[in-house]
C-alpha cells in the first residue's frame, strides 16, 4: 500500500487519500447540495386542462474546488 496525503481545506477537515505517485498532478472536488422548500409538486387544473410543475422547488448549490496534489 502506498503513502497517502491528508489535506485540510477552508477549515473543514476532510480526509482525502491520494497516492503520492499522483503528486504534482491536479484534482477537482465537486459538491452539490439541495434543500427542498416543499415535498408537494404543485399543479393547476381547469376542467380538462392541467399543468404540473414537476421542477424542483427549493435551493440548490453547486461548487467545485481545484487543487494540486502535493508530493
Amino acid at each position: 500500500m502506498g503513502q497517502f496525503i491528508v489535506r485540510e481545506v477552508r477549515r473543514v477537515l476532510e480526509t482525502v487519500r491520494i497516492l503520492k505517485s499522483y503528486g504534482g498532478t491536479t484534482g477537482k472536488w465537486v459538491v452539490s447540495y439541495a434543500h427542498p422548500w416543499t415535498v408537494i409538486s404543485p399543479s393547476v387544473s381547469f376542467g380538462p386542462i392541467s399543468v404540473d410543475f414537476g421542477s424542483f422547488l427549493g435551493d440548490e448549490w453547486e461548487w467545485e474546488n481545484g487543487f494540486t496534489i502535493d508530493y
